[in-house]
């Protein structure tokens, strides 16, 4: 009996042993507001942030390595169904891992990875200079940074790739990052990003240049932060060309004003396509924190000449108008 005790003892703290060495995490975030979108004349009540629930682990194999992986599914909250794979006004998928879905080997040089996957452009610089970081009727990411075609704002960059193989590594402040990834099916280019940013105190600055699938289409962009007290202002610029060769100009600033436990969010953002300009936004908000992970918002967007043309399909029925104003009033929790 004695033995048998020791046994399960030994055997229990072997396997305490073994589990502490991998870990899994379940995240996301569940948002949803009443509101009115650019673009259309009906009230809704909708997602503003791209709601989502996600997976990430990875493994210690010792000597300063590490297996990983996560997974990333989006949904509308409204409805139960599949959601959009960046803003809301993206066309909805039936992909099921929309988000992302990779798997990975970390190194004391960096980590490699293999999936779906935001390209390295986006993440490390476009997705970083957005004070409504690209959620909320007012978000200005793809039009300033000219990383979207979604809603017919004609921008050249994409914000994740399939079949793609990423290198990133983060030293002293620095973060460098690269992926490539296979050619899509009817495409005539391999799509590749690189892209760097450096971090020191109250200052941030970012740059990368990314090749996506057209022929002809390139972009490259910057992107810089500063913070000074309750103040964090940011700017950020694209340029490029689309597909059929026309220049692309595009650009947006923004500030954010810690107010007790809100934050005041001002911005305006230019996207110009050869001598036309395509669009140009105004966004004012207030968020309130009720918690690290809970949120109250209400934002006001005004669009220089909303939208019209062919627009990808929302879930809600909406008119399709040349709307220039819209706003919301929700709530957002990140878990």
């Amino acid at each position: 009996m004695k033995k048998s005790l020791l046994a399960l003892v030994i055997l229990g703290a072997f396997a305490g042993a073994a589990s502490a060495q991998s870990s899994v995490t379940i995240f996301g975030k569940i948002d949803q507001a009443a509101l009115k979108r650019i673009g259309f004349n009906d009230k809704q009540i909708g997602d503003t942030a791209g709601s989502r629930i996600a997976f990430r682990g990875s493994e210690d194999l010792g000597s300063g390595m590490a297996a990983f992986f996560a997974f990333e599914h989006r949904f509308l909250p409204d409805t139960g169904g599949n959601g959009s794979g960046v803003q809301p006004t993206a066309a909805v998928t039936s992909r099921f891992w929309e988000g992302f879905s990779f798997v990975g080997l970390r190194t004391p040089f960096g980590a490699m990875s293999l999936g779906r996957q935001y390209t390295s452009s986006f993440l490390t610089v476009q997705n970083q200079v957005d004070v409504f970081a690209g959620e909320t009727t007012a978000a200005l990411r793809d039009i300033g940074m000219g990383n979207s075609t979604v809603f017919a704002i004609n921008g050249v960059g994409q914000v994740r790739v399939a079949d793609s193989v990423k290198y990133a590594a983060a030293f002293s402040g620095v973060t460098l990052s690269a992926d490539v990834a296979e050619t899509p099916a009817g495409s005539p280019d391999r799509p590749y990003s690189v892209a760097g940013s450096y971090t020191g105190g109250p200052v941030w600055v970012g740059a990368s240049f990314e090749n996506p699938a057209g022929a002809e289409d390139r972009l490259a962009n910057l992107g810089a932060r500063f913070t000074f007290g309750q103040f964090t202002l940011s700017a950020g610029m694209g340029n490029g060309k689309n597909n059929a060769s026309v220049k692309l100009k595009s650009f947006l600033v923004g500030a954010n004003i810690a107010v007790g436990t809100g934050d005041i969010k001002v911005g305006y953002a230019s996207l110009k396509l050869g001598s036309t300009d395509v669009n140009k936004r105004f966004g004012l908000g207030y968020h309130h924190n009720l918690s690290k992970r809970t949120k109250l918002y209400v934002d006001y967007a005004h669009d220089s000449k909303g939208f019209s043309g062919a627009l990808p399909v929302i879930p809600q029925t909406a008119i399709l108008r040349t709307e220039k104003k819209g706003y919301d009033l929700g709530i957002q929790h990140n878990f």
